[in-house]
């Protein structure tokens, strides 16, 4: 490895590092994340208990999270760095095992283009398990290809990651079927080069006990809800990753969204091409980068959970912008091809530098207002009122920046609409915490019970939320008796648990 060539992989790390720790600690825990903080400060039972009840994912991330967190602290920055850390390493093994596998040229582009994508950048900067998922899957997927020619030690480094990738995420389980598939169906060919079957039978075993032992990487859900339109929004998830836009209601609405989906497109296309002519560790690695694609809307029909988003699917991102940068690489080589490559990135460059930009600049994408609501509320919260959520993992949000108090928290529907007397009767204060327009109660019926039966006592309307037509509202009423027809203060047990 020459020195102009460790200089120039170095850039990209360097700069998606500080990318990655710009405004760490400043924005605000979403509602998932806060599940996560809270997660990591209990202890081990209770964190596993939570964990089993309100998850849906394996556990490795929150074992990693609490280590660190027994280290390091719970405030934000400490939450979300090692995230970045995830990230930085997604990086550094696409550069040092793009090398290997496809040449030094590629594995710059490819560690480039990562490093630039403000998809990867945005699910980076969050306390969530998809950070070290794709570290892991990206790992696993290079070495599983790297091993196919007959590498011993690519081979027990596949299998470890692969294993962690599937306590990781539930996708994990897709790379390791791809590397599997690949040694099965060639597996005479791999003979001749001297693949080590030992140590890939050790790691095939390992990958059936985790999925044994973790069998929600096996459930299955009823086919009753399944949507077969939903498996259309491949367009949405691919201009998810070409710019790090989240929502999209029309893709192909105008040029500007049509553009980077092109061009994503159009490279992975040409990087698919290029590599599947190679061999078969690339035919491998293209197959690991596309199978969730393929995957996800199969799932879906089969299970009836919506798999096909840009987060669930965001473990195959680094791999699908490796296949991109190989496609990218090979048409440099042609004239003709420069200049659709120029064009191609000009335009992916645009659209992320504009993503990244908005996510790093603009107080929409802070996501300041769940910090702001709980600053607003701890003041005034008083020791016997009660908070009413009305979106599940909000309840985890408030928990964490309020801190020790103990006001009980209820998740309350409009189906709950009948037990507010009862809340009314057990506290003198309500709080409804609501992100209207959003989910948890489109019709407003709770707002509406409580301003018809309670008296209003302040209020802070946040309108800067990320998502369309929605705002964060807090509210505070005061119970008057005569309003609710109860006793303040009485000790009826509500219908609803407290959180």
């Amino acid at each position: 490895m020459d020195a102009r060539w460790r200089a120039a992989g170095l850039a990209p790390v360097a700069l998606f590092a500080a990318l990655a720790l710009c405004r760490l600690g400043d924005i605000s825990l979403w509602s998932d994340e806060g599940y996560q903080a809270c997660a990591a400060t209990l202890g081990w039972s209770d964190m596993m208990a939570l964990h089993l009840r309100a998850e849906n994912h394996p556990p490795l991330h929150h074992a990693v999270l609490k280590l660190w967190v027994g280290l390091a602290g719970a405030s934000v920055f400490s939450l979300r760095l090692p995230s970045v850390v995830f990230g930085v390493g997604t990086v550094l093994a696409v550069l040092l095992y793009g090398r290997r596998l496809l040449g030094p040229g590629p594995a710059l582009w490819a560690a480039w283009m990562l490093a630039l994508s403000s998809a990867f950048l945005i699910a980076t900067q969050e306390v969530r398990m998809y950070p070290l998922s794709q570290l892991l899957c990206t790992v696993g997927a290079l070495a599983a290809a790297c091993s196919l020619r007959g590498v011993r030690v690519d081979t027990g480094v596949s299998g470890i990651a692969i294993a962690l990738a599937m306590l990781a995420d539930v996708w994990g389980a897709l790379v390791a079927a791809c590397w599997h598939a690949a040694v099965i169906l060639r597996r005479g060919d791999l003979e001749r080069n001297g693949f080590p079957f030992r140590w890939w039978g050790v790691a095939l075993a390992c990958h059936v006990g985790v999925g044994a032992a973790y069998p929600q990487l096996m459930a299955l859900r009823t086919l009753a809800y399944a949507n077969p339109l939903d498996v259309l929004a491949f367009p949405t998830v691919l201009y998810a990753y070409a710019t790090g836009g989240k929502l999209v209601p029309a893709p192909f609405s105008s040029p500007a969204v049509l553009a980077p989906c092109v061009a994503m497109a159009a490279l992975l296309v040409a990087g698919g091409a290029r590599l599947a002519r190679t061999g078969l560790p690339e035919r491998c690695l293209v197959a690991t980068a596309c199978v969730g694609l393929a995957a996800a809307p199969a799932l879906y029909l089969w299970t009836g959970v919506n798999a096909l988003t840009e987060r669930r699917l965001c473990f195959s991102l680094p791999l699908l912008i490796v296949v991109s940068a190989v496609g990218a690489h090979a048409l440099w080589t042609r004239v003709a091809g420069r200049v659709f490559v120029v064009a191609s990135l000009a335009v992916l460059l645009a659209a992320n530098a504009t993503s990244t930009w908005n996510w790093l600049t603009d107080a929409r994408f802070w996501r300041q207002d769940w910090k702001d609501a709980a600053a607003f509320m701890a003041p005034r919260l008083g020791e016997g009122d009660g908070v009413i959520v009305q979106t599940p993992y909000n309840v985890y949000v408030y928990r964490y920046y309020l801190g020790d108090r103990t006001n009980p928290i209820y998740l309350l529907g409009p189906r709950e609409v009948p037990d507010l007397p009862l809340l009314a009767a057990r506290h003198p204060v309500l709080w409804l915490v609501s992100c209207q327009g959003y989910q948890g109660d489109p019709e407003l019926s709770v707002a509406r019970w409580l301003s018809a039966n309670c008296q209003e006592d302040g209020a802070l309307i946040l309108d800067n939320l990320p998502l369309p037509d929605a705002r964060l509202v807090v509210l505070r009423f005061r119970i008057t008796p005569s309003r609710t027809g109860g006793e303040v203060g009485a000790p009826p047990v509500p219908r609803v648990q407290g959180w």
